[in-house]
């Protein structure tokens, strides 16, 4: 299955109500690491900075 793929797939399971928008979200950024993705959020950009 393709990264794609497996995208619709958690957006099919979250518009049937089968999954929450922050498990879909989870499980999204773990296939996007699986393949490379990196994810930097704002709260992670306040905290190197404190």
């Amino acid at each position: 299955m393709t990264p794609e793929e497996e995208f619709r797939a958690q957006i099919v399971l979250l518009l049937h109500g089968d999954i929450t928008p922050d498990e879909c979200l989870g499980e999204i950024m773990l296939i996007a690491e699986n393949y490379g993705a990196v994810f930097e959020f704002e709260e992670d950009k306040e905290e190197e900075q404190a």
